[in-house]
């Protein structure tokens, strides 16, 4: 049965040797990992061998073991992190771990066998586990040896050199060769023929335990520098100078030294030169005025030229502003130089001007889908007639106008006597919402407006008071309103008009 993460937190040996092992399926099922795969199984098994080695955690499930270095995205061979791993666990673990392309994962089997080949005849292990593990301390335990890395001290520079070691003889001068030596089965062979015992120390240096600040003591180094000499003991504060002479005098500064350094008192009568026998002042010269006497110069702060000049500059920059601006100003002119905007009649003509209603010559009803051709014409002089309380109604229909009802719509053709613009509708209706369509064309239609290619000046649906504005001002002499869906009413659908005002 696959576990799914067989990390070393799922993994408990108890005193007497027992293996336990804990969180089937379970325990990936709470990480999100999958379930079911052998491989992930056996990539963790070699994950285990691999802590069981190093001390570090190489598994693909996840671990609060320390993770094991890599190289380039592969693992590194146990070998190359502890030293004195058998070569045939290195390798089983490199294997698993660091599988090649199209090589495929080990199988389980091979797993448990490379193993039980290694450990040999199982039998007594059980035994011999137990009896170091509940002896108390009794068996002697060797823990790999550390080798020793110091800093190398100056003192030890000093030391002779001691002599070259007979040709054949392994000493300290040869730990490079145990790589090469590494490969070859008897090369790890000591002078009694014994190998590496597994947990012992071989004194090699692996890859991942080489720092690079450290020194081994047989390694030549470069001479550490001398130390430095000590400074030379300056007081806190300058000494006060002589009786009756100035606080500062007026110095030269020597050309050779750095103009920064010096001793702002005098403590040596006579002109001075620089170098080590200058005295107190050394690298300074006097001014020629006799010790304590002459004219008191304060000295320059460094940096202050510099800002009395961007000082001066600035002000001549606003001057030259503000006389630029004054004339400009004086010439009829903006600030800047530019021709002020006058309003042009241009201007004044392009601004909106106030809209008023517009006369209506005739006003007829407009049903191409009827059968008798006409909508109330005799009330049509009602909806320009100023009077509220008087409207022009349609028929009362039992469906309402649209694509399923029985007409497209009905509408009012209003005749403005010639073309003119109109700019928005005043309407005035009974009943609400009404939807309809405003029309302003040249010719009145006879049909359809829809079918005929006259597009809508405006698409409203409109309240029992509305004004309609128009996107853009329509020209024509025709206003047409035309009604596409109808209000309700008790008795079915009906629509009337009481007031239709054009303007422009």
């Amino acid at each position: 049965m696959p576990h799914g993460r067989l990390n070393p937190e799922n993994v408990l040996i108890d005193t007497s040797g027992a293996v336990r092992v804990i969180g089937w399926c379970v325990d990936a099922a709470l990480h999100g990992r999958p379930t079911g795969r052998v491989a992930d199984d056996v990539a963790d098994l070699a994950g285990l061998l691999y802590a069981a080695l190093t001390g570090r955690w190489a598994g693909p499930s996840s671990s609060a073991v320390p993770p094991a270095p890599t190289d380039h995205g592969r693992v590194l061979r146990p070998r190359q992190v502890r030293a004195g791993i058998p070569r045939d666990l290195d390798t089983l673990c490199d294997e698993v771990l660091n599988p090649q392309p199209g090589c495929g994962t080990m199988a389980a089997d091979a797993f448990r066998a490379a193993l039980e080949e290694f450990v040999g005849d199982p039998t007594g292990l059980q035994e011999s586990m137990t009896s170091r593990l509940v002896s108390g301390g009794h068996e002697t335990v060797v823990l790999p040896q550390v080798p020793e890395f110091t800093v190398r001290e100056a003192e030890e520079l000093t030391r002779p050199t001691p002599p070259t070691p007979p040709a054949g003889s392994l000493g300290p001068a040869e730990p490079a060769d145990r790589e090469d030596a590494g490969d070859d089965p008897e090369a790890t062979e000591g002078a009694d023929g014994s190998g590496d015992a597994p947990g012992e120390s071989t004194g090699e240096v692996t890859q991942a335990e080489m720092p690079g600040f450290l020194v081994a003591d047989d390694a030549a180094s470069p001479a550490p520098p001398p130390p430095f000499e000590e400074p030379p003991a300056r007081p806190l504060f300058a000494p006060d100078p002589p009786e009756g002479a100035p606080v500062r005098r007026s110095r030269k500064p020597d050309p050779g030294r750095d103009s920064q350094q010096f001793w702002p008192w005098d403590t040596a009568a006579g002109p001075r030169t620089g170098g080590a026998g200058g005295g107190a002042g050394g690298g300074w010269v006097d001014t020629g005025w006799p010790t304590g006497t002459g004219p008191v110069v304060e000295e320059e702060v460094p940096g202050r030229s510099s800002f009395r000049v961007a000082a001066i500059l600035l002000a001549a920059l606003v001057v030259l502003v503000a006389v630029t601006v004054a004339f400009n100003l004086g010439r009829g002119r903006t600030p800047l130089g530019t021709v002020p905007e006058e309003e042009s009649p241009s201007a004044t003509a392009s601004a909106p001007a106030e809209v008023g209603p517009l006369d209506v010559a005739s006003v007829s009803d407009l049903d191409p889908q009827g059968s008798d051709g006409g909508e109330y014409p005799e009330l049509t002089g009602l909806v320009v007639d100023g009077d509220p309380a008087t409207a022009w109604r349609t028929s009362t229909y039992k469906q309402d106008f649209g694509p399923g009802g029985l007409k497209d719509g009905v509408g009012l053709v209003l005749d403005l006597g010639e073309a003119r613009s109109v700019a928005e509708v005043a309407l005035r209706l009974v009943g609400s919402p009404t939807d309809l369509e405003l029309y302003v064309v040249d010719e009145a239609p006879t049909g359809v407006p829809s079918e005929q290619g006259l597009s809508p000046a405006a698409t409203v649906s409109a309240a029992a008071e509305e004004t309609v504005v128009l996107d853009e001002p329509a020209s024509g002499r025709y206003l047409v309103v035309w009604i596409t869906s109808l209000p309700t009413v008790p008795d079915g659908f009906r629509s009337e008009v009481a007031e239709v005002v054009p303007r422009g």
